[in-house]
């Protein structure tokens, strides 16, 4: 009976074992399909969003080059008028200064304050001009930092999505092909239990009976002796 109360008790840790390998198993298949279909969402998704990323940021790439490009030309049209208009009015100005200093010459010629606006007015838009080209470029080296950013921060999780993506897949394969041995496991220690409770049930049956009685009985026998020993005193004695 000790024998058989350690084997069942060793049977229905077995049991219990298998019993939670197979849970583990069978949570891992429920949910493996739906994680590696999250998994591989995640990783296309990101994919989209970095193509999305790459082409808007060819389009801001194209939009900066046409505004270098105005600016440029903007400012190299108006700084040749600018010069052209510098060299006019310097040469008119040397011109009045020699028909000053002739006989009834005229008299000293003074740069018009409409032409000096206007040059100002040139000048302001040249500088105006220089400076969205300026603040364009420091927008296009942002913009294309940030991008990089994007991109390598996006490849580093595609990289980590996919290897959790492989490792889920093959603890999947890995469930599938291990389940069946562990139910096999489950059935075979369900099997012990049985049998080990049959054969329980049996040496019960022989033994209750012994073990229930053996007190008793063990007085029964002690006080039988002590009676055989006396009798056995009493007929020394008589002889």
């Amino acid at each position: 009976m000790n024998q058989n109360a350690r084997a069942t008790d060793a049977a229905y840790h077995s049991q219990h074992k298998s019993q939670t390998k197979h849970d583990e198993l069978e949570l891992l298949l429920k949910n493996g399909d739906d994680e590696i279909a999250a998994l591989k969402a995640s990783i296309h998704e990101t994919q989209i969003q970095m193509m999305k990323a790459s082409e808007n940021r060819k389009q801001e790439n194209k939009d900066f080059d046409i505004t270098i490009q105005d600016q440029r030309a903007t400012q190299a049209i108006l700084t040749k008028a600018l010069d052209r208009l510098k060299a006019f009015y310097a040469k008119k100005s040397a011109l009045m200064q020699i028909k000053t200093t002739q006989p009834g010459g005229f008299k000293e010629y003074k740069k018009s304050s409409g032409a000096s606006g206007v040059m100002n007015m040139i000048q302001g838009v040249i500088d105006e001009s220089m400076a969205v080209e300026k603040d364009a470029i420091a927008a296009e080296m942002s913009s294309q930092q940030a991008y990089e950013g994007f991109i390598k921060d996006s490849n580093k999780s595609i990289t980590n999505l996919t290897k959790e993506l492989v490792a889920k897949t093959d603890a999947v394969a890995k469930a599938n092909s291990e389940i069946e041995g562990v139910k096999a496991d489950l059935l075979t220690s369900l099997h012990t239990l049985e049998d080990l409770t049959s054969y329980s049930k049996e040496v019960h049956l022989d033994c209750d009976y012994t073990l229930k009685n053996f007190d008793a009985r063990q007085q029964a026998r002690a006080t039988e002796i002590d009676a055989l020993n006396q009798a056995k005193a009493i007929v020394s004695g008589a002889r």
